[in-house]
């Protein structure tokens, strides 16, 4: 009886261990594929780097989506300012689509939500910080001349390296950190491209950290529920901690630059004729958490007084939708669609309503 007992119970440990197995497996292959970018980026002297015109191919971040660039280098159909009403949209992945097909993102569906006689321009680049936000505003306004800018910003957008174009370069294809760990010194091509290999090296499978279940830990670890945070005798997870809060990659003093960089977007619209608006996205994080972000506090504090009109979208999320995808940080195509209903109603009730405006865009 005992020996059927630990048959049994040797059958149950084996098979447990192997679903969790295969669950580190599975966990280690989406890792592995992170920014599998090909020649899609570029260097550029004023953004540390820009995306490449006119490439096609087949981009890998959380899961791969064709991507294809204008001649004016972004992911967007290509620019004339042939319609009357014409909206510019800046900002970083998620103004980009990131990893949607283009059609599914935010600036294709406010378009469709403005109507025909209305052109929204992509000017997204995954990564872009403020600094190159504000010098992509710059660079693309004046031949546009649109009558909205909209800067759609995410809680990222001030962090040490997104608010130092230096600090990052092209290698291979790859974005990489261009400075050493001071993050000041700048680093040498040959090191740059032995850090790529070194990084592409540790995407390979490793016996040892799947056998110990690396993977799945960094996974639970990362969401406060791994079980060594359980048995520390109360059994509650961790409380979650906000994104941007250690002082030394979100500063004050680069929250300050920040707001001078978004006022100086919006006298950069107002050059080419247009008006500015800053959008905060939400986090999924602060969706689930309910937690306020220190750096976009921060900032949004710092704008208050400035004039600078700001469309929080962190006040009017909806709670009771799933809006951003699974493993992913980005909107899913019902969250997209929810952030193009709001910038739509936004630029109508600032602009007026367009004769041939499609109605189910309201309902989102």
């Amino acid at each position: 009886m005992r020996q059927k007992l630990a048959a049994f119970a040797l059958v149950i440990a084996v098979s447990v261990y192997g679903a969790l197995l295969m669950s580190d497996v599975f966990l280690w292959w989406q890792e592995s594929g992170v920014r599998q970018t090909g020649d899609l980026y570029v260097r550029d002297a004023g953004r540390g780097y820009a995306m490449r015109p006119g490439f096609k191919g087949v981009v890998t971040t959380t899961q791969p989506f064709a991507v294809t660039t204008n001649a004016a280098g972004y992911r967007d159909g290509e620019w004339s300012a042939e319609r009357p009403v014409r909206v510019l949209v800046a900002g970083d992945s998620f103004v980009f689509g990131e990893p949607l097909p283009l059609e599914d993102g935010i600036v294709r569906k406010t378009e469709a939500c403005l109507g025909p006689d209305a052109r929204a321009y992509n000017a997204g680049i995954s990564g872009y910080g403020v600094p190159q936000v504000l010098a992509t505003i710059r660079k693309e306004c004046p031949a546009l001349r649109p009558r909205h800018v909209y800067y759609l910003y995410y809680l990222n957008d001030t962090s040490w390296d997104e608010m130092d174009p230096s600090s990052r370069t092209v290698v291979d294809g790859f974005v990489v950190q261009a400075v050493a760990a001071d993050r000041r010194t700048p680093l040498p091509d040959a090191e740059l491209e032995q850090r790529v290999k070194a990084a592409l090296a540790a995407r390979r499978l490793g016996l040892g950290p799947t056998l110990a279940l690396a993977h799945l830990g960094r996974f639970l670890d990362q969401r406060g529920i791994h079980p060594r945070r359980l048995w520390g005798g109360a059994m509650v997870p961790a409380t979650p901690a906000t994104e941007t809060g250690n002082a030394d990659d979100y500063t004050e003093e680069a929250s300050r630059a920040a707001a001078g960089m978004v006022t100086a977007m919006r006298e950069a619209a107002a050059a080419c004729g247009g008006d500015f608006s800053m959008v905060v996205l939400p986090s999924l994080h602060e969706v689930t958490t309910g937690l306020e972000e220190p750096a976009t506090r921060r900032l949004v504090g710092l704008l208050a007084g400035s004039g600078i009109d700001i469309v929080d979208l962190r006040q009017t999320i909806p709670r009771d939708r799933r809006l951003h995808l699974v493993r992913d940080r980005h909107f899913n195509g019902e969250g997209t669609a929810w952030v193009a209903a709001r910038l739509a109603e936004h630029f109508t009730r600032r602009h007026g309503s367009l004769p041939a405006s499609p109605p189910r865009c309201a309902a989102q």
